[in-house]
């Protein structure tokens, strides 16, 4: 449409290119922008002319029906980008009040140093309350810290897991608990383990 016009007058191109704009079909509704708002179809500028030589009267559309066509269209396609949304997602964990959780770290201060392996979640927090939308407030109960309150949503929180004993269901201290990596069993030597 610019080819061979000079730059300077890009201003007298602005409403023939918004008139192609306002007419061209938009996808998702089916019919132009300009046949949803106004109720005819537009027509460019060639099109205009030969029109006016040959009718007076300018095709009226059913307004009221394009619009209902076009809230249809949008519904579905909404419909199709949610479904293709939730293919991912899951539903999220329901906690109660009491339960004991940690909480993710939101700040981590700056060291320095590697962050890499310090824990990225901080607790035990206790549930006070449950609200609205998967949130919590929850209590700090770390030693040392007061019991300061706080609103944490469901995917800032893991379960606070306590360690317990196989035989009586009580918990362990770190003292008695021997993790076992790997399958092997603590008892077997390291020279047993490199052969």
């Amino acid at each position: 449409m610019a080819a061979g016009m000079k730059e300077s007058k890009w201003d007298t191109l602005v409403k023939p290119i918004q008139g192609i704009l306002n007419s061209t079909e938009n996808k998702t509704i089916g019919v132009s922008h300009l046949e949803v708002l106004a109720g005819y179809k537009g027509r460019n500028i060639a099109e205009a002319k030969i029109l006016s030589v040959v009718q007076n009267e300018v095709e009226r559309l059913d307004l009221q029906q394009v619009r209902e066509n076009v809230s249809k269209r949008i519904v579905r396609d909404q419909n199709v980008q949610k479904k293709r949304f939730d293919k991912t997602r899951k539903k999220a964990k329901q906690y109660t009040k009491g339960e004991i959780v940690m909480i993710l770290k939101t700040s981590i201060q700056a060291t320095g140093s590697s962050q890499k392996l310090t824990p990225s979640f901080r607790g035990p927090f206790k549930i006070t309350s449950v609200l609205y939308k998967d949130k919590y407030e929850v209590e700090d109960l770390r030693e040392g810290m007061k019991r300061s309150r706080t609103v944490v949503t469901v995917d800032e929180m893991k379960p606070w897991i306590l360690l317990r004993d196989d035989d009586s269901g009580q918990s362990q201290s770190e003292d008695d608990f021997e993790p076992h990596y790997g399958g092997v069993q603590n008892d077997q030597s390291e020279d047993s383990l490199i052969k």
